[in-house]
């Protein structure tokens, strides 16, 4: 430890006249050298203590009449978990006997943390230490340079620890929404410009920002995937079936018989609607379910089934619009067709369908409620989501045998749907969806189709 000098006591009258420097000099020839004697016990670090410099200064500032004021420069609070944080920048002025002050004055900043109201007292002591380590260069033992240079543990927090452990937390490290309001935030607080711990070349904004990037081309990527995947099954379907009537297109007229002779113009069959006057019929018709059952005998199930409409429950085709309609309004699903084995196959299960509870067919009403929302936010069709448990040649949800299998495919969905309602921003039917976690059926069907109605997207 260096050794330090002593003068003698200067007559009181002889000291008035002494500047602030020559004073300064006086007391920092006295002020001796301060160690680590203070000890954190819960994070294992030794550290200078405040009252230790203040003890070595004292003694020789006030035996030289030289005085020190603060000048709060600004103030910052923060609060990181129940702790409040505040960060003070001080000015501090030296005053000699005579009264003159030191041209140049000492800055510091002192940061602090407390649970209760201490925060900007201890932030104010802390930049007091700083100062007087600073303006007297109060030595130090070798190795000794700073409190937190060399022993300080990787655990005491730092004004970014809050954000990097919202980054880790899955709702948000995959949600382009969380982390746009994570960069508010963080503006909010002045935290857009602070490095990152492991990248000091990198902002916490430029690191948030391209994360957000990346999950909305993960999106993009995925809906491309989706949209290459339909145009393959209704290619493939096309080249199955090459006798359907293409989608949206006008169905072809009936064909007389051949044998008999041409029919007079007015006594001739009316043409068949339109894809447009179906959706239209089963729109106004949608609550009659004698109108709706009429329209189907009218059409006929094998063009109704090769005509897509947008209905209100998604795109799909004009059958199982009107089987969904048929279904809310407790009417028997459509009868199959009799030139049709696929259709026919589906007859022995329907037992079944009687021997359900009430129970039972309120879950299953929930759980196809679920998965018509969930075919509108894939942007495909409920046909298209229910292909894998519906029997085969079959278009209408109804006819969805297992329940087992359908609350596996509505539970395996949920992740694909959550991040649609996000990227569209349903805000408030994203968080009822979240919260239902695996729980198929959905008790909150009804509350989150509502919000998906009632819901303005954000472009």
């Amino acid at each position: 430890m260096a050794e330090t000098t002593t003068d003698p006591l200067p007559n009181l009258d002889e000291l008035m006249e002494w500047s602030v420097d020559k004073a300064f000099t006086a007391a920092m020839r006295e002020i001796a050298p301060v160690g680590k004697d203070g000890t954190n016990t819960h994070h294992r670090y030794n550290f200078r203590q405040a009252e230790d410099v203040v003890r070595a200064c004292s003694g020789p500032m006030r035996k030289y009449g030289l005085k020190m004021f603060p000048k709060v420069i600004s103030r910052e609070h923060q609060t990181r978990g129940s702790n409040n944080v505040t960060v003070l920048e001080v000015e501090w002025v030296f005053r000699g006997p005579s009264g003159d002050t030191m041209t140049d004055t000492v800055t510091t900043v002192g940061e602090a943390a407390d649970v209760s109201d201490k925060a900007t007292n201890k932030a104010m002591t802390a930049s007091e230490k700083y100062a007087l380590l600073q303006a007297f260069k109060i030595e130090v033992d070798a190795g000794d340079l700073d409190d937190g240079d060399r022993d300080h543990p990787q655990s005491v927090r730092s004004p970014i620890d809050w954000y990097l452990e919202q980054l880790r937390r899955p709702e948000v490290w995959y949600s382009a929404t969380a982390l746009r309001e994570l960069v508010a935030k963080a503006e909010s607080n002045g935290m857009l410009k602070v490095a990152m711990p492991h990248n000091p070349f990198c902002t916490l904004e430029e690191y948030i920002i391209a994360r957000g990037r990346q999950v909305v081309a993960e999106m993009e990527e995925r809906d491309q995937q989706r949209a290459e995947s339909r145009e393959a099954v209704q290619a493939q379907m096309a080249a199955e079936h090459p006798a359907a009537v293409p989608q949206n297109s006008t169905p072809p007229p009936a064909t007389p018989p051949p044998a008999a002779p041409p029919a007079p113009q007015t006594v001739s069959p009316p043409p068949l609607p339109t894809a447009a006057e179906i959706q239209e019929r089963i729109t106004e018709a949608q609550s009659d379910a004698a109108a709706l059952e009429a329209l189907r005998d009218q059409v006929g199930p094998d063009i109704l089934q090769q005509v897509v409409i947008e209905s209100r429950w998604g795109k799909m085709s004009a059958a199982a619009a009107i089987a969904m309609a048929l279904l809310e309004l407790g009417s028997p699903p459509a009868p199959p067709a009799a030139d049709d084995p696929q259709e026919t196959a589906p007859e022995p299960p329907k037992p079944k369908r009687k021997q359900r509870s009430a129970t039972e067919e309120r879950a299953r009403i929930r759980m196809l409620t679920e998965a018509e929302i969930q075919a509108r936010m894939l942007n495909i069709s409920v046909h298209e989501h229910l292909a894998d448990v519906l029997p085969a040649g079959s278009v209408d949800p109804g006819n969805v045998a297992s329940g087992v299998a359908l609350q596996q495919l509505v539970r395996d969905a949920r992740p694909d749907v959550l991040a649609a309602l996000i990227k569209g921003g349903y805000t408030k039917a994203a968080e009822l969806y979240a919260a239902l976690g695996t729980s198929v059926p959905a008790p909150n069907i009804d509350a989150i189709v509502l919000a998906v109605n009632e819901a303005q997207p954000v472009a």
